[in-house]
């Protein structure tokens, strides 16, 4: 999972101590919620976090969970204090090297395309699962 915060860069550029502010409160929240989904912090840049998972399926319930703490948190506050975030989800295995963080893409040698039907079944087996599991794409050659 990647995450990062929307309008960081601008918020710091016009207010260096509210962003610094928000940044701690960001890292806070979502350090809080990556344990119970199994995620486990890689690298954190910035306003960015890296966080692997042991599946895709864990990485799409805590990204849920991380907006609706988020969609709380921000229920009452101006807007420029919200904290906002971008989180993208990449399915195939983290490497480490050296002290050095790469990914690879999903187990197969042909160029992948994500379509509709993976965010379906993400959907769907974050609704009525209750067991992590691991589950396949649907490629595109």
């Amino acid at each position: 999972m990647f995450t990062d915060m929307v309008g960081y860069s601008a918020l710091a550029q016009r207010d260096e101590k509210l962003a610094l502010e928000l940044l701690e409160e960001h890292r806070s929240l979502l350090r809080a919620l990556f344990p119970p989904f199994n995620g486990r912090e890689v690298k954190t840049i910035g306003d960015a976090f890296l966080v692997e998972f042991h599946s895709a399926l864990e990485a799409a319930r805590c990204a849920i969970e991380i907006q609706r703490a988020l969609a709380k948190r921000n229920h009452d506050v101006p807007n420029d204090r919200r904290i906002e975030i971008k989180i993208g989800i990449h399915i195939g295995d983290v490497v480490h090297r050296g002290g050095s963080v790469g990914y690879l893409p999903p187990s197969d040698s042909h160029p992948q395309t994500i379509n509709f039907d993976l965010f379906s079944s993400i959907q769907a087996r974050t609704n009525s699962s209750t067991h992590p599991r691991r589950f396949s794409t649907t490629t595109s050659h």
